[in-house]
């Protein structure tokens, strides 16, 4: 939250000095750390950290392939688009002239 925050298009810091707001944000996320991290839970195993690399690198490969394809989709567009769509048009209209 204090992410988007960050980058909202707020002007905070001509209201609040910018050093105060990182000082109060800083000490309530540290406040809230402390007490996660001493909550009463079962610890981590090996099979626990496993997963979660398993999950972060799949879903980081994923989405560069995902922004791959996208990349390859826009360029090939950018590059052939409107050659392939006059090329169409022109076998339609080739097909048409030959059924009549």
């Amino acid at each position: 939250m204090m992410g988007v925050l960050g980058f909202a298009p707020i002007k905070l810091d001509q209201q609040v000095n910018d050093k105060l707001l990182h000082f109060g944000i800083f000490f309530v996320l540290a406040c809230f750390l402390y007490f996660l991290w001493n909550l009463n839970y079962r610890s981590f195993d090996v099979q626990d950290i496993i997963a979660n690399l398993t999950g972060g690198i799949t879903g980081i490969i994923v989405s560069s392939l995902i922004d791959y394809c996208i990349d390859i989709k826009r360029e090939n567009k950018r590059r052939f688009g409107g050659k392939r769509e006059a090329e169409y048009q022109s076998a339609l209209m080739e097909e048409e002239s030959f059924s009549l």
